[in-house]
């Protein structure tokens, strides 16, 4: 019998996260072996609670604690424990809203804004990028992440793609905490280390806020414009065929919240009020920001009507869903742990700050936003490049008549719009995975979009030394 066989091209497909991130983690050990081991002597400054680099203190020191096999595999679980923090609040954030969703008000509630948007699409996208911004310029991250569902379902009902809901957190996050309005890990850490009055400057931010934001805005303009025009130039053309069909059905469906929905719906928002008040006001920590929602999901329940035995089954459930954002979170901790065994963070600042101390102030500038954003590809975290960089960025601005606020803002800004694009993000990771999102089709998506923004953020700097963006 002939079989006729269909040859089918094989598509590249990127590897998961988990390798990419292990890759990573094996790069830093290769490099562990050429970069020779270095320390700058730290000392505690009382005022911020941090260590910081004495400067001028660099000198070479032996590895006596090379990165074993075992010691490999061991920083995973070392980096999934330090993960943990953040990670309990997104599962407990989760599983409360699982149990919301039991209720159907989610869903019922995306629907009722969809029926009355007709007309008026693009405008509630502008609507939720704003809200999430001003979220992002508050310091908040990682504890947006469950709202990603919910986004993409309501942008898909608007009748765009899945990449467009969940740029408008992952977009809103880069943006508002790139901004550093009043962000705290970047901008208020590194005033108070350079010793700036914190938050002071915020004028001049909050025009590039609003630069940054009109930006993304124009960005995803085009982009829903040319696949409302075509969808085979989605970057999910297939699924975004098939839900332009769906679509049409929930237009034509009528649909409205129950007293029971209304009531887990003020719940949980105030349960997000009050944590993000609490985050930015006093200063909570992950562990006051987790009993909010642990609260609102009890209280949820009772409001909904829901045997609590089957809560904690939802509860559950929800929270389970998202276990490989911990784990992806906990890799991304674990490149930071071999690089700080391999005692090579210091020697890369100390030989980028000698390339530099001769150079003047346009190329200087250039450079340190440059080396910021390099950084950030090994020290995702904000305050932990803070600690590292800014004790030797801000001597250097001196020497070279850099405003220190100046520096800050280069800080600042090649410390945040790489956080969503780089593969070392465990937090993008996680995002796209609560997304259903692969890293490549992000890429392709927003790459541009990054890359925009960084050069105009260079632009910003620019203005900034050029005006003497002070107090000094």
């Amino acid at each position: 019998m002939k079989a006729a066989a269909v040859k089918q091209k094989r598509r590249f497909e990127l590897p998961h996260p988990y390798l990419i991130l292990m890759t990573v983690m094996l790069l830093v050990v290769v490099l562990s072996w050429i970069i020779p081991s270095g320390e700058y002597t730290r000392v505690a400054n009382e005022a911020t609670g941090y260590s910081e680099v004495v400067s001028g203190s660099f000198h070479f020191v032996e590895q006596d604690n090379p990165i074993t096999f075992l010691g490999f595999f061991t920083s995973i679980n070392a980096g999934i424990t330090a993960a943990m923090a953040v990670g309990s609040l997104i599962l407990i954030m989760t599983g409360a809203i699982a149990i919301l969703d039991s209720t159907e008000a989610m869903t019922t509630g995306v629907k009722v804004l969809i029926q009355h948007a007709k007309g008026k699409e693009f405008l509630m996208i502008i609507i939720f990028l704003f809200f999430f911004t001003l979220l992002g310029a508050a310091g908040m991250a990682e504890n947006l992440i469950p709202f990603i569902p919910i986004m993409i379902t309501l942008v898909i009902g608007l009748g765009y793609d899945r990449l467009v809901g969940i740029s408008l957190v992952i977009m809103s996050i880069g943006l508002g905490w790139t901004g550093g309005i009043v962000n705290v890990y970047t901008t208020g850490l590194a005033q108070q280390m350079i010793g700036l009055p914190i938050f002071s400057g915020i004028g001049l931010r909050v025009i590039a806020q609003i630069i940054f934001f009109l930006v993304a805005v124009g960005y995803l303009y085009f982009y829903c414009r040319k696949i409302k025009a075509d969808p085979t130039k989605s970057v999910v053309a297939q699924e975004y065929i098939s839900s332009c069909n769906e679509e049409e059905e929930i237009l034509h469906e009528t649909v409205r919240l129950t007293g029971r929905m209304k009531a887990g719906l003020i719940i949980f928002f105030i349960a997000l009020v009050v944590q993000t008040y609490g985050a930015v006001k006093l200063m909570w920590n992950y562990n006051q920001m987790s009993a909010i929602f642990l609260i609102a999901a009890i209280a949820i329940a009772i409001a909904g009507g829901i045997n609590m035995n089957k809560a904690c089954r939802l509860f559950t459930k929800g929270a389970a869903d998202l276990l490989q954002v911990v784990f992806l979170m906990g890799l991304a901790q674990a490149v930071t742990s071999l690089m700080k065994q391999a005692k090579m963070l210091d020697t890369l600042v100390y030989y980028i700050s000698q390339m530099l101390t001769d150079q003047g102030m346009l190329v200087t500038l250039l450079a340190v936003y440059l080396i910021v954003i390099f950084m950030n590809f090994f020290i995702i975290s904000g305050e932990g490049k803070a600690v590292v960089l800014v004790p030797i960025l801000s001597p250097l601005g001196q020497v070279l008549h850099i405003n220190q606020q100046v520096l800050v803002l280069a800080y600042q800004y090649g410390d945040g719009f790489t956080n969503m694009l780089y593969p070392t993000s465990g937090s993008l990771h996680a995002m796209l995975a609560v997304g259903n999102v692969t890293y490549g089709q992000w890429v392709k998506f927003s790459w541009k979009l990054w890359t925009l923004l960084s050069a105009v953020a260079f632009g910003i700097i620019l203005v900034a030394q050029l005006i003497n963006y002070g107090p000094f």
